[in-house]
């Protein structure tokens, strides 16, 4: 079976979620990352949200994969909205780009909020075929 050129898949881990996700260029990955998050928790058929531009870092691509997933979680625990799309751009040790995010409300719950996103088995960087990370969610 031949996967996709980009994409993501979230896996149970005990009392946890991983998340993995690939693409053809970091940004892609990291993107695809940002969904996969959202998919732990809700399940979202609106793209239609405002959108609000983010800095994360600097770090290392792992620590920046982790910058973006907290500010995301920040986004729905705090404020109450859950992000629905990305746009990144990698710049240098910084992601820069738009978060579209839409009341919590808006959208089908269907599992626990994050409470966080640990660095235990955090990957991300290159393969042959793309790059690929992967990140364990504190359910």
């Amino acid at each position: 079976m031949q996967r996709a050129d980009r994409g993501h898949a979230v896996r149970a881990h005990t009392a946890d979620a991983v998340i993995e996700a690939w693409g053809p260029t970091a940004a892609a990955c990291y993107e695809e990352a940002a969904a996969a998050f959202v998919d732990v928790f809700a399940a979202t058929d609106t793209v239609e949200g405002s959108a609000e531009p983010f800095d994360v870092g600097p770090g290392r691509p792992e620590d920046l994969l982790v910058l973006l997933l907290e500010e995301m979680l920040f986004d729905a625990d705090a404020r109450g909205h859950v992000p629905v799309a990305t746009e990144i751009e990698v710049r240098g040790d910084h992601l820069v780009g738009r978060i579209t995010a839409v009341p919590i409300e808006e959208v089908a719950i269907i599992g626990s909020i994050p409470k966080g996103v640990s660095y235990s088995e955090l990957e991300f960087g290159r393969s042959d075929s793309g790059w690929h990370c992967r990140a364990t969610v504190d359910v």
